[in-house]
C-alpha cells in the first residue's frame, strides 16, 4: 500500500508515488508507521531513502524518454508537463544524465 497526500500538486504526488515504488522493486522492508490521533510517525533507513530517491527520479523521468523530447526540442518545462513532473525534477535528471553534452555529440 502506498499512502501520499492528495493535498499536494499533481507533480509532487507523481515523485511520492515513484519513489514509494522503488522502495518496492528495491525490496526496502516498509516502514514503521504508527497512527496516532494527531500525527504518523515513521522510522527511516536513510540508506533506503537515497536509493529510493534515486531510482524514483529515474522512474518518473527516465533517461531515454529524456533525451527523445531533448532531440526534438522540448523545453524543460515541457518535459515536466509530460512526466507529470516538476520542472526542477526534469532539470536534476537532465544534469544528471548530462543531456546538453550528449545532444553536443549528437549534433556534430
Amino acid at each position: 500500500m502506498i499512502l501520499y497526500n492528495d493535498q499536494h500538486s499533481p507533480e509532487r504526488q507523481e515523485s511520492d508515488i515513484m519513489h514509494e515504488m522503488a522502495h518496492v522493486l528495491c525490496q526496502h522492508p516498509g516502514d514503521d508507521l504508527q497512527l496516532t490521533s494527531d500525527i504518523g510517525l515513521r522510522d527511516h533507513d536513510a540508506q533506503y531513502e537515497e536509493e529510493a530517491s534515486w531510482l524514483g527520479s529515474v522512474l518518473q523521468v527516465p533517461d531515454a524518454g529524456l533525451m527523445w523530447y531533448a532531440r526534438r526540442g522540448y523545453s524543460i518545462e515541457q518535459i515536466a508537463a509530460r512526466y507529470t513532473a516538476s520542472v526542477e525534477m526534469v532539470t536534476y535528471r537532465w544534469r544528471m544524465c548530462g543531456i546538453a553534452r550528449r545532444l553536443s555529440y549528437h549534433r556534430a
